[in-house]
């Protein structure tokens, strides 16, 4: 057996290293798999623990004023009100998507966990008979060791899947045993979101008598198990919705970002009192100094990688991972050797989107996609980056001016 990717236009194969692209660099940084397996989803299953056990304790500490706080913001008072009004309010306001993201995410990332009592108890050890239960695997058929004398069409299965439910959507296509007697196709997807959010179906067949083996019907009342795993996939991607919704969700996960980071500034700002030793003061700005770098210096980084991608195209991951984490690391130490919260702050903000206004130039030059030729072609996703990075420059832009006006008067 072996892995590769197929291009069904000349049949070319690639292996996963060297079709290795920043998309996939980004996802899978998402949840720290470039961290030795498994444990860096153990590490962001954690994190996604330990965000909804914030999140949570945050409602309860604030419970009390919550609806008479969420009302007031004094924008013209001093910066620690101006923090603590906005994270109270945007705190509010992005509860529901930060609750549903975090539970989700522990879901997915800490399930190995959840489930072993229930292994070590009901399956006596065995995992693999607990996850094709939860249908997490493949069923397997028995290898005949008989070739095929028929021929077969792969293409046929998917039509009559296809024509078998309307609006059926076919996003996964498996095949077991291939050429063999005992060859199956599984040919799997969803309903359109619009006629059901949760409509997970399925058809396998027997090649060798062109016989249905098992089918599920989307269209009828799902069970416990599928309503749980597909409603927590849908809530945790936000993909059935299309880019609106996928937007919105974007919106809602930088508000999270803000309400985290101005909760760390509040936490410093009401700690930094003379009443408290200079010794612990300290201790708590470093905390605070090296945490902001950390964080804010992966917006000038990303941003810098678009370009590498382009510039230079590397194949497989090594360059790519060089590039991105030791130039991270770099920056991070650049603003924790400045030691000014403000400074790192304002230039991480205004490096990044000078950077991410020439990422749709950049594209255009060296690939030809530029805006209105992605935009007449209908290339929709690349399009969708170029404006993305385009409006998220022009907003840090204005915030950056607006910053330097507010210095200026002070």
């Amino acid at each position: 057996g072996s892995f590769y990717y197929l291009n069904t236009k000349d049949a070319s194969t690639t292996d996963y290293v060297s079709s290795y692209t920043l998309g996939e660099f980004l996802y899978r940084l998402h949840f720290f798999a470039q961290l030795p397996h498994p444990f860096g989803y153990y590490l962001s299953g954690f994190v996604a623990f330990f965000f909804l056990f914030a999140l949570l304790t945050g409602i309860i500490v604030h419970w009390d004023k919550i609806i008479s706080n969420f009302y007031v913001f004094r924008p013209m008072t001093k910066l620690k009100t101006v923090w603590t009004d906005a994270h109270t309010a945007l705190g509010v306001i992005g509860f529901p998507f930060q609750f549903v993201y975090a539970v989700t995410g522990t879901f997915f990332m800490l399930k190995v966990l959840l489930v072993a009592p229930t292994v070590l108890a009901l399956y006596d050890g065995d995992d693999k008979k607990l996850y094709e239960d939860l249908e997490y695997a493949h069923p397997e058929f028995e290898f005949q060791n008989t070739p095929l004398t028929r021929p077969v069409s792969i293409n046929k299965y998917v039509n009559k899947v296809k024509n078998q439910w309307t609006n059926f959507k076919v996003n996964e296509v498996h095949i077991f045993n291939y050429g063999d007697t005992g060859m199956h196709v599984s040919v799997s997807g969803n309903l359109d979101f619009k006629d059901k959010i949760n409509g997970y179906g399925y058809t396998i067949f027997k090649v060798a008598d062109d016989s249905v083996h098992s089918v599920k019907d989307p269209t009828k009342k799902i069970q416990y198990l599928d309503a749980v795993k597909g409603i927590f996939y849908r809530l945790h991607y936000g993909d059935y919705g299309g880019y609106g919704l996928r937007i919105i969700s974007f919106i809602l996960g930088l508000i999270g970002c803000f309400v985290i980071l101005s909760g760390v500034l509040i936490w410093l700002t009401a700690r930094n009192k003379k009443n408290i030793p200079l010794k612990k003061r300290k201790f708590n700005e470093t905390v605070v100094r090296y945490y902001l770098a950390i964080c804010l210096s992966l917006y000038p980084i990303t941003a810098l990688s678009f370009i590498l991608v382009q510039v230079i195209n590397p194949t497989g991951m090594g360059l790519l991972y060089q590039f991105y984490f030791i130039g991270w690391l770099l920056i991070t130490i650049f603003f924790v050797i400045k030691k000014d919260n403000y400074f790192t702050n304002k230039y991480t903000l205004l490096s990044g989107s000078l950077i991410g206004l020439t990422i749709p130039i950049v594209n255009g030059f060296y690939t030809g996609n530029w805006l209105w030729v992605s935009y007449a072609k209908d290339y929709d996703q690349i399009l969708f980056i170029d404006v993305f990075w385009i409006l998220i420059s022009i907003t840090g832009l204005l915030i950056f001016s607006k910053m330097n006006a507010q210095q200026k008067k002070s």
